[in-house]
C-alpha cells in the first residue's frame, strides 16, 4: 500500500504547485490513474524491497511474520476502487468540458505532431461561448476563431517540434496578429486550479501579523504578504537586479550610488 500512497502523495504535491495551470489537471489525473492501475501486476519499489528483506525464512529484521499474507486480489480491489474514485472526482471531460477544451488549446504537449485542419476548432468554440461576456467587454469574440486558424498554422511553421513550444514564445511572436485569441488564452491562465495560494496567504499572514505586530496597517500588511508570496525563493533571489532602477531614482535627489557602494551595501545587508 505504501507504493499507492506514494503515487497519491505525488499527485497531492503537484496539485499544490503555485504555477499549476487549470489545463494541466486532466493529464495529471490520467497519469495518476495509469500508475495506480499498474500496481497489482507490477510490484512497486517499496513492496519489492520488503519482500527482499523478508526472505524465505519469513523474518523481517529478526522478527518472524506470522500474520495473514495480503492476497493480490486485495491489492487489485484497492487499486480498482481508487481508480474509480479519482476518475469520478476529477471527471473533467464530463463535469467541466471547458477545462478539457482549455487543456487541448493551451497545452502544446497535447497538440498533434502534424497539423490537423480541424484541430481545436470545437474546443475553441466552446471556450468562446463560455467566456463570451468577458470577451465582449475586453475584445472581439468574433475574431477569436478567425485568428486561431492563422496562428495555429504559424505555430507549426515557426516552432518545431510543436511540443516544445511555450506560451511566452507564442505571445511574443504573434501578439499583434492574434490579440483576441491571446486575450482568451491569458484569461484562461488566470483561472485558479486550486485554493492552495489562499491557504498559504492566511498562513503567512498569521506569521506576519502576530500579537506583537497587531498594529500593522492594511497597506503594509498587503505589501509584506506580496513580498513573501510572490518573491522568488532565496536560492533564486538576486539583490543586484534593482540597482539600475535605484540609480535612476537617486538621480533626482542625491548623487547616484556607484556599483561598488551598492554591492558593498547589499553584501553587508544579506551577509554575502
Amino acid at each position: 500500500m505504501v507504493d499507492i500512497v506514494n503515487i497519491l502523495a505525488r499527485l497531492s504535491l503537484l496539485f499544490q504547485k503555485a504555477d499549476l495551470s487549470y489545463a494541466q489537471l486532466p493529464k495529471l489525473v490520467k497519469d495518476t490513474v495509469a500508475s495506480i492501475s499498474k500496481v497489482p501486476t507490477h510490484l512497486g519499489p517499496t513492496l519489492r524491497e520488503f519482500r527482499r528483506k523478508v526472505g524465505e525464512d519469513g523474518q523481517f529484521h529478526g522478527i518472524e511474520l506470522d500474520g495473514p499474507v495480503m492476497e493480490n486480489c486485495v491489492i487489485d480491489s484497492v487499486a480498482t476502487r481508487l481508480q474509480e474514485c479519482i476518475s469520478n472526482r476529477f471527471d473533467v471531460a464530463h463535469n467541466e468540458p471547458q477545462v478539457a477544451a482549455m487543456a487541448k488549446i493551451i497545452d502544446f504537449k497535447l497538440w498533434p505532431i502534424v497539423e490537423e485542419e480541424d484541430f481545436g476548432n470545437e474546443e475553441l468554440a466552446l471556450l468562446v461561448d463560455y467566456h463570451g461576456i468577458m470577451l465582449q467587454n475586453c475584445g472581439n469574440p468574433g475574431m477569436v476563431e478567425v485568428e486561431w486558424a492563422g496562428i495555429r498554422s504559424s505555430i507549426y511553421n515557426h516552432f518545431k517540434p510543436v511540443h516544445t513550444t511555450t506560451l511566452d514564445q507564442v505571445n511574443n511572436r504573434f501578439r499583434e496578429d492574434g490579440p483576441n485569441l491571446l486575450f482568451l488564452v491569458g484569461l484562461l491562465l488566470t483561472i485558479p486550479s486550486h485554493s492552495v495560494e489562499c491557504e498559504r496567504g492566511f498562513s503567512q499572514m498569521k506569521r506576519i501579523k502576530t500579537d506583537l505586530m497587531n498594529r500593522l496597517s492594511s497597506s503594509t500588511l498587503t505589501s509584506l504578504l506580496r513580498i513573501f508570496l510572490e518573491s522568488p525563493r532565496e536560492s533564486e533571489f538576486d539583490p543586484f537586479d534593482p540597482y539600475p532602477l535605484l540609480e535612476q531614482q537617486c538621480q533626482t535627489s542625491t548623487p547616484p550610488l556607484s556599483t561598488v557602494i551598492w554591492q558593498q551595501a547589499a553584501a553587508h545587508q544579506w551577509g554575502h
